[in-house]
């Protein structure tokens, strides 16, 4: 009986270290792949749901924008690193740029690695709807970028020991479900092989050019806003990516994009074809790290922004 147990034992533990190796290998390679600069040594199984940016405080960069005094109505932004800011200071944003060319209110509601699936998280939490509704904005934009559609497959973040689960995907009527988690499915989220077999997978689907999820997300996004905000419009701002567009030509984009505005009746807006969309398209106008916008890119865009929607 000893001996079994002690066997039992054995293999348990050869099992649990087989588990570590090929995870922290598994990490390795995702570190590669994400381009991140984290240390190899620091490690730890996380087990977390999409609890992030619940409080304006440690996720929110300008919970609020005005510059000068106006009486006209306010603007809800939505989105990710973009609207945010990352890399810029506070009056260099998108926010800022906005409310100091237009005298508005502008509301940045924009989280680092957000996306259509973060904002339709947030879009269902009690206290995120209630602080909308005293803001009570005539416009939300909405900042699309390429890698958007990825995000909205897996949830894997860019700060990856940040361990962010996904939030919905496609039900079998066409519709999108919230994904529900017990421990077990958030240890094995937490897996950084699983994790690294998921980006490939979603890489693959991405670049086949499917946006199926993308679409449902935006639909529920709209109808939700519509329902609440009946007086306000829901506006899509398509970030261009440069000439090296990751996943698929920005033709396909396009023609994506403009199905989805056709299909639930959303205003969508290109950078490209701005004042300044061959800049954006070469790669300039960005911040240090050649990829988020600079505050000279929102200097240039934001006049083009408010004539379109006659801010």
């Amino acid at each position: 009986m000893k001996n079994n147990f002690f066997k039992f034992i054995v293999v348990l533990l050869l099992i649990l270290i087989a588990i570590f190796l090929i995870d922290y290998i598994s990490r390795i390679f995702l570190i590669k792949k994400l381009g991140e600069n984290l240390s190899l040594w620091k490690y730890d199984f996380v087990l977390r749901k999409n609890v992030h940016f619940e409080n304006d405080k440690f996720c929110y960069r300008n919970p609020d924008v005005t510059i000068g005094s106006s009486d006209k109505s306010p603007i809800t932004l939505l989105g990710c690193s973009y609207t945010y800011g990352y890399l810029l200071k506070d009056d260099e944003t998108f926010g800022y740029q906005l409310s100091k060319y237009t005298g508005r209110t502008v509301y940045n509601k924009g989280i680092c690695d957000g996306s259509p699936a973060t904002v339709l998280y947030q879009l269902k939490q009690t206290w995120f709807m209630d602080d909308l509704k005293k803001e009570n904005p005539k416009y939300f934009i909405y900042t699309y970028i390429e890698d958007h559609n990825r995000r909205c497959l897996s949830g894997i973040t860019d700060t990856m020991d940040e361990k962010i689960c996904g939030f919905f995907k496609l039900s079998k009527d066409g519709g999108v479900r919230e994904i529900e988690y017990n421990k077990i499915s958030l240890f094995i989220n937490s897996l950084h092989f699983y994790r690294l077999f998921s980006a490939y997978i979603d890489e693959k689907i991405c670049k086949k050019g499917d946006y199926r999820l993308v679409s449902e997300l935006f639909g529920e996004i709209n109808s939700i806003l519509k329902k609440n905000f009946p007086k306000s419009e829901f506006v899509i701002l398509v970030f261009d990516p440069d000439e090296e567009a990751y996943y698929f030509p920005k033709e396909h984009e396009e023609e994506m994009m403009n199905k989805i505005g056709e299909k639930y009746g959303i205003k969508i807006l290109y950078t490209k074809k701005m004042s300044v969309g061959k800049e954006i398209l070469e790669g300039k106008l960005r911040a240090v790290d050649d990829l988020h916008p600079s505050k000279e890119a929102w200097e240039k865009l934001v006049p083009d922004i408010s004539k379109e929607l006659n801010l």
